[in-house]
């Protein structure tokens, strides 16, 4: 995993050119009894919230001008009535949120005979990973399909936020990023990928029915895809630190990476990481 991809303002963009090619990767090994279809649900920002870090925008707040009401005329004894100008309502002050409702991408493999829903794939997204209405909405559908006959694979590449894939945490050992499997015919069984950010991506299994052999989700050659037509090597702020920040040990050595690959030119140790800081895990 690149730690820069995980940045606010590229997550959206590698999220949802992520889902397209390991929908690529997929469909070959699917046909003909399968498919991968690439779908969405609208999300709804929380209201109570100021800006989070899954928003790629801030609030553009504009305020109008307040104008005031005319005031009323009242007709007088032995004088002609005189009609009283319309309400004006009161000015209001407008506050531009233009991710306010946002699409949320996802994958499902479905059965070529009649597209019922075989396995759910889903790529977390910070929103997923905040605590509050994103996660808990998030939970809502994991609880559904955890207690359907649909099968479960969740991939979660962000360092930060809480913990949100289906096994409980301390299951297994703590790591930067998981994949969490849940098969339908196991229900009370969960398989689970930690590895870290030197790992390389994992090939992930993706259940299917009636006794036919798992696919392989290629993550590293979908990943790949991603950051080759993004044109990530240009888009990432390599010269600055990650968001979230690196440990001191893990921004020691993506700085010697940067400065071997020429994208940063201070010694290792220049990354910017923050000693303290202790990432989510």
């Amino acid at each position: 995993m690149d730690p820069y991809l995980e940045h606010p303002k590229l997550w959206k963009g590698v999220h949802d050119t992520l889902l397209v090619y390991m929908m690529e990767v997929l469909q070959p090994q699917l046909a003909p009894r399968y498919i991968a279809t690439l779908e969405g649900r609208l999300v709804l920002q929380p209201l109570d919230q100021p800006t989070s870090a899954w928003s790629r925008h801030g609030y553009l707040s504009d305020v109008s001008v307040e104008s005031r009401a005319p005031g009323s005329t009242e007709a007088r004894p032995g004088s002609v009535a005189v009609a009283e100008p319309p309400l004006t309502p009161t000015a209001t002050l407008w506050v531009e949120q233009p991710d306010l409702r946002f699409w949320h991408g996802y994958l499902e493999v479905r059965r070529s005979a009649d597209q019922s829903v075989v396995t759910a794939i889903e790529l977390l997204s910070p929103w997923n990973k905040t605590p509050g209405q994103g996660q808990d909405e998030y939970w809502r559908k994991q609880r559904e399909l955890l207690l359907s006959d649909i099968s479960l694979v969740e991939i979660d590449l962000l360092r930060g936020g809480a913990h949100t894939v289906a096994f409980r945490p301390g299951s297994f050992p703590p790591s930067d990023y998981r994949v969490c499997i849940h098969r339908a015919d196991r229900p009370n069984a969960f398989a689970a990928i930690p590895f870290s950010l030197r790992d390389p991506l994992p090939l992930v299994s993706i259940p299917l029915r009636d006794g036919d052999r798992d696919a392989v989700l290629d993550l590293p050659t979908a990943f790949t895809r991603v950051y080759d037509a993004g044109v990530y090597h240009a888009l990432a702020a390599y010269s600055g630190a990650a968001e979230p920040p690196l440990e001191m040990e893990e921004g020691a050595w993506a700085d010697e990476i940067l400065c071997a690959a020429g994208q940063r030119e201070t010694s290792p140790g220049g990354n910017g990481t923050d000693p303290e800081a202790k990432p989510e895990r």
